[in-house]
Order: C-alpha cells, then structure tokens, then sequence
C-alpha cells in the first residue's frame, strides 16, 4: 500500500477545505457534485511533469545500478504516458487569508468543509483518490515510488518485465497527481484526483473560462450523502447580507451544515 499520508499535524484535519465564489458554491450545493479541473490547464502546469521526471531519475539510477529489465520496461512505459489526470484542490484550514487572496474575488469568497472521511469513501467507491499531497523528497521516493516497485515485484514472481511494469504503473500512476515540488510544501494541499485512460474522452465536459474551455470531470455525490459539514464566509464589510444569502442557499437546497463569517479583519 502506497504511504501517502498528512506530513504533519499541521496539515491534518477530520476537514478540508475548498475555496471559491458564491456562484461556483450554488452549483456544487445544487448538483451535488464538485468539478475536478484537467491537470495541465491548473495554475502550476508542470507539475505532474515534475513528478514524472523525479520518478524516472530515481529509476534510471536504479537501472545503471542494476540493469534490470524490469525497471528498463517501466522506465519506457513512463515515459509514453498518456493519461490524463483531473483534479480538485483543497487545504487543511478554512480561514486562510493566502486562500482567500489566491482564489476568491474580494470579499465574496467561501470555503466549504468537506469531511475526510466521507469523501474517501465516496472517491474509493467511484474509483477516484482523495489524498494529502507529499512535498518531501525523501518522502515522494521511499513511501511512494519505492514501495510500488516493491508491491510491483511481489506481484509478478515469473519476473516479466512487461507485466512488471504494468503492475508498477496500475499501482503508482495515480500518485503522479499528489507529487508536488518542495517549494509549494506551505499550501498543506489535499487532492482529489480522476485518472482517465486514452479512449475515455466521452467522460469529459467542458466549461468556458475567459478565453479557454477548460476541460472537467464531475464528481457527483448525490447517492452518497452530503460530505459537506461548514462553510465559511471570506473576509467582507456585507457578512450580514452575506451570511442571510447563504442560509437562504442552504434552506433552498435542504442542506444542514455550520455556516460562520471569517475572523481575520477586511482590508481594502
């Protein structure tokens, strides 16, 4: 089993949080459902090529060591990816001024709080992965890349290099999207991260944003029970209005959840 898990207790919490508009909050309260982004259309469009280039370092000098043919497989096949990878970012705090900055207009932001727990089981259920992102490069390799070869080399005994291979990617492809540079370690990021194979495009929708459509995901938890449990108004000198608007929102759509105005001062 890959280790991917909260790097410290900084960045754990039973909630995390996503942070966006009032009319992006409507449509996930109201669909039921959260969009999940491509990856290569996301802020930091290098990232999942950082990972890929931090996997195949680490097999190459596995290979010049070893000259497996097994690793020389899964170094080939590595490098033919294809897939393609949709992600919905969260964070561990829900009152974060860098957040509302990063990503809400002023003064009309909200952070809604999403359970942990229900939504790895919800992402497990439709096949989808719902993990803390690991920033520690130590980490990246012994507790994720290192145990798949291990986990790849268990399950393949008759030492077949393309099965071997397979084996490595089925299990660590996925974790591509949950590899970030050191740099970003402050943002204590959660993911929740879809995997689509070449032929499945049939899945995507698209979404217009300024001057590009930007391809998504839908994950929908109407079946599953609400994994909404607060919601959190940014920083704003109308929270009173605000906060009527919202519980509006919520009467109307027959949620019950915690609803709280910022405590950090607005500021101009």
């Amino acid at each position: 089993m890959l280790l991917v898990e909260p790097m410290t207790s900084h960045f754990f919490s039973d909630v995390v949080y996503h942070y966006t508009s009032f009319e992006a909050l409507k449509n996930i309260v109201s669909s039921r459902s959260i969009w999940a982004t491509e990856s290569k259309f996301l802020n930091d469009q290098s990232e999942i090529k950082y990972a890929i280039h931090l996997t195949l370092d680490h097999l190459k000098g596995i290979y010049e060591r070893t000259s497996s043919r097994e690793i020389k497989e899964t170094i080939s096949l590595l490098s033919k990816l294809t897939d393609r990878f949709f992600v919905s970012s969260f964070c561990s705090g829900g009152d974060i001024l860098s957040q509302w900055r990063g990503y809400c207009k002023a003064g009309n932001g909200y952070s809604i709080g999403f359970s942990v727990h229900k939504m790895k089981q919800i992402a497990k259920k439709k096949g989808w992965f719902f993990n803390p992102v690991e920033y520690r490069e130590s980490h990246q390799i012994n507790d994720i890349i290192d145990v798949a070869l291990r986990d790849a080399a268990i399950e393949n005994p008759s030492n077949n290099p393309k099965r071997y291979a397979l084996l490595f990617m089925k299990k660590f492809g996925p974790y591509l999207a949950f590899i970030k540079h050191p740099s970003f370690y402050e943002e204590g990021e959660w993911r929740l991260v879809a995997v689509l194979s070449s032929g499945k495009s049939h899945y995507i929708h698209f979404r217009q944003n300024r001057s590009k459509r930007l391809p998504y995901l839908s994950f929908d938890f109407r079946t599953a029970g609400l994994p909404i449990q607060k919601i959190t108004l940014s920083p704003s000198t109308n929270s009173k209005s605000r906060l009527s608007q919202l519980k509006a929102l919520c009467l109307s759509n027959k949620i019950q959840v915690t609803l709280s105005n910022s405590i950090i001062p607005f500021r101009q």
